[in-house]
This record gives C-alpha cells, sequence and structure tokens, in this order.
C-alpha cells in the first residue's frame, strides 16, 4: 500500500514537473524595438460617437464654461481667490485628495 501511495506521488511529481517545464517553452523569442515614435493626436480633434465622457467633451465644456465666465463681466474688478473642498456628486470614481 505504501509503495502505491508512493509510486503515485512520484509519478504525479513528475507530471507537474514536465507540465511546469513545458510551460515555461519559449516559442519564439520576444522582439524588443526601440526605433518606435510616438505621436500624439490633436486635442480638438473630434472623436468618435460614443456613450463614453471623453476628451472632447472636456475640451467643449471648459471652453463654454470659459467663454460663459468672460462674458459675464465677473472678471473685470480685483482677482478673487476661493478654496473650498471639492465633492464628488458623481457615480464616477474621482480622486479628490
Amino acid at each position: 500500500m505504501k509503495n502505491n501511495i508512493r509510486r503515485s506521488a512520484l509519478i504525479l511529481a513528475v507530471a507537474a514537473g514536465t507540465l511546469a517545464l513545458s510551460a515555461c517553452q519559449n516559442l519564439s523569442s520576444p522582439t524588443v524595438r526601440f526605433d518606435r515614435q510616438v505621436n500624439y493626436g490633436d486635442a480638438k480633434a473630434v472623436e468618435l460617437v460614443t456613450n463614453e465622457f471623453g476628451s472632447t467633451d472636456l475640451q467643449m465644456i471648459a471652453e463654454k464654461m470659459t467663454g460663459g465666465l468672460l462674458e459675464t463681466g465677473i472678471f473685470q474688478g480685483r482677482p478673487t481667490v476661493t478654496i473650498s473642498t471639492v465633492k464628488n456628486k458623481t457615480s464616477e470614481y474621482i480622486d479628490t485628495t
């Protein structure tokens, strides 16, 4: 009985070792290239229509808010600074720390 258990354990160990070593086999060597250039897209380019909130939406909102503030004439007098905490009232996670 002990002999059968040892034999089964040995077969299991050899099978596990063979599986582990075969998983490490490299069929093709990875290619590392350093000649690629990074190209940045145009911030004002219109993105494809999606149901997600994108950078074009942020750009458009910022331009409308800034234009609206400048048109009101609020910034005619002395500059005023107001400091307060940011509250995230959306369902999206935004790090406000």
